[in-house]
């Protein structure tokens, strides 16, 4: 009879630990919010390099200056809320050869969502788009290492007077 009391109070013991941990490990796994952070700056790249590769005609370059109006429109109008930078003329590429065509110059801790099982760690990156339509994170390391000189800011494209984007 004792051996079963213990068996009961160490399941019992093992049901509330799971209990605890599964209330503290699921709710930040929970994706019922709008995305935040690198979530929406990904989101943003992957929006752009999308817009991009609908303008794809035969040719493996993309060369924003050669886009209509409505291309040009349709390419910029998600960018513009973390003003991301992007390359204006790129090669599309495989996924063994990609360069980086738009990143977003602001930092974020918040992939992978700190939680309990991380100890809450904020991983600082920027999300940037690759020329073979993909999208990922890189360090700040990478970040400060990359020439920007090649970029523009989408909003500084948007402003442009064709576009009618900032003005009512």
């Amino acid at each position: 009879m004792k051996a079963l009391k213990k068996i009961l109070k160490i399941l019992a013991m093992i049901v509330l630990i799971a209990a605890v941990f599964l209330s503290l490990y699921l709710p930040p796994l929970a994706t019922s919010r709008p995305p935040v952070g690198n979530e929406y700056a990904l989101l943003e790249c992957q929006l752009f390099l999308r817009a991009a590769t609908f303008t794809k005609t035969n040719s493996h370059f993309f060369e924003f200056s050669k886009l209509s109006s409505e291309e040009r429109h349709r390419a910029l109008i998600m960018t513009l809320y973390l003003d991301l930078l992007v390359k204006t003329n790129f090669a599309w590429a495989d996924n063994s050869n990609h360069e980086i065509v738009a990143v977003c110059p602001h930092e974020f801790g918040n992939m992978p969502r700190p939680m309990l099982l991380n100890l809450y760690h904020k991983n600082r990156a920027h999300a940037v788009g690759y020329s073979d339509g993909t999208a990922g994170l890189i360090s700040l390391t990478e970040f400060k290492n990359l020439n920007l000189s090649s970029f523009v800011s989408a909003a500084n494209l948007a402003t442009n007077s064709e576009f009618n984007i900032f003005t009512k």
